[in-house]
């Protein structure tokens, strides 16, 4: 039992040093064809990302990535993948992933996380204290944090959406649908 718990002890540890080892060997996707798969099989532009990513960390310089791309190359995918890596494998970590409003986006990125999480062998699996539309609390001390990038002046409760927390982890998605992007970038990035 005590060796069993050393190269559980082993798996966790490369999976915090390399999410690329977690993400490929613990995490299930649900690919083009609904099925669900391994998520091992990185496309191109999904490697190259990684390795960009990799590169910044490995050097201790900020990751700050600005990715205009196609539809339904994988990004989103790897970059929560990164998101649900970050904070399911290190402690106190804050994650924040934005979408516009009114948009199936911050729907699909909720489910991925659910996915990710449900796909992770039990052993390796963050204990979860609380998961909401919102947010996911980790075991850990992390979270990660759903919101939309919506700032209307008509809606109080939306304006400065973002502030009063400091993340270690953003993704903005779909940044050139948001209304005012300026205006919420403007409120959060003091917070990152």
């Amino acid at each position: 039992m005590a060796q069993q718990e050393q190269l559980l002890e082993i798996t966790r540890r490369l999976c915090t040093a390399s999410p690329a080892f977690h993400l490929h060997n613990y995490t299930g996707i649900v690919d083009k064809d609904f099925n669900l798969s391994p998520f091992n099989n990185w496309p191109p532009p999904q490697r190259k990302l990684y390795r960009v990513v990799r590169n910044l960390w490995r050097s201790r310089r900020p990751v700050r990535v600005i990715i205009v791309k196609p539809r339904q190359t994988g990004i989103s995918t790897l970059v929560e993948g990164l998101a649900y890596n970050h904070a399911g494998c290190n402690d106190n970590r804050r994650a924040l992933i934005t979408a516009q409003e009114e948009d199936p986006a911050l729907i699909n990125i909720y489910s991925m996380f659910q996915q990710f999480h449900g796909s992770q062998p039990e052993a390796l699996r963050p204990t979860l204290k609380r998961d909401s539309m919102e947010m996911m609390i980790f075991g850990n001390g992390s979270r990660i944090s759903h919101k939309t990038a919506a700032l209307g002046a008509t809606r109080k409760k939306e304006a400065g959406k973002g502030r009063g927390a400091t993340y270690s982890f953003f993704h903005g998605s779909e940044v050139a649908y948001w209304t005012v992007p300026d205006r919420f970038f403007a409120g959060i990035e003091d917070g990152i």
